[in-house]
């Protein structure tokens, strides 16, 4: 198994703040096939940046569906959408006076 990655760089990577970018633009939700093709990345590897954004508290999933016509959702959280208004509109450092 890889490495853990700690929760406070799960953002680290540019495609996990691009999936989070594409749910805040989509209306906080979209289907798997929609986001990985947006995205332009397989749908595994969509997966796999799903399930840290999971476990960093930034995203949920539905499944909807039954057998082979399951469809997955994504649903940002209030969490995610906090950390890529911060990602996006950082903080301005405070200039030091001379």
């Amino acid at each position: 198994m890889g490495r853990q990655i700690p929760p406070d760089e799960v953002l680290a990577h540019p495609m996990r703040r691009a999936v989070l970018a594409h749910l805040i633009q989509a209306g906080g939700n979209s289907t798997s096939v929609v986001t990985s093709a947006q995205l332009g990345i397989h749908r595994q590897s969509l997966v796999k940046h799903a399930a840290l954004l999971i476990r960093g508290g930034h995203l949920w999933v539905s499944l909807d569906g039954r057998g082979s016509r399951r469809t997955l959702t994504l649903h940002i959280t209030r969490r995610g959408r906090n950390a890529i208004a911060r990602a996006i509109n950082p903080t301005p450092m405070m200039e030091l006076s001379p």
